[in-house]
């Protein structure tokens, strides 16, 4: 987890930056999606299942590896997973 904390971008609300090469802020792209969701849910942990697993993005990702065990994912930006069955 403390490695995930150096990418975190303290400015946007996921805390990861949009600009990062590979992330879509279409609002139909995962990441749109996750923003709609923490605009509406400021203060909850956000999980989205894709295909097998749920995943997770920022600072959410970082808590829940680092206090519920998920698996770190990602090598640019913070995410986090865990196969859904």
């Amino acid at each position: 987890a403390r490695e995930m904390l150096s990418k975190i971008s303290k400015e946007h609300p996921l805390g990861v930056d949009p600009a990062t090469k590979g992330i879509s802020e279409k609002k139909d792209s995962l990441f749109g999606k996750f923003r709609g969701w923490r605009k509406e849910h400021p203060t909850k942990i956000i999980l989205a299942r894709v295909g097998d697993f749920y995943e997770s993005f920022g600072y959410c990702a970082v808590l829940l590896v680092q206090w519920a065990g998920l698996n770190p994912m990602g090598l640019k930006i913070p995410r986090a997973g865990t196969p859904t069955g």
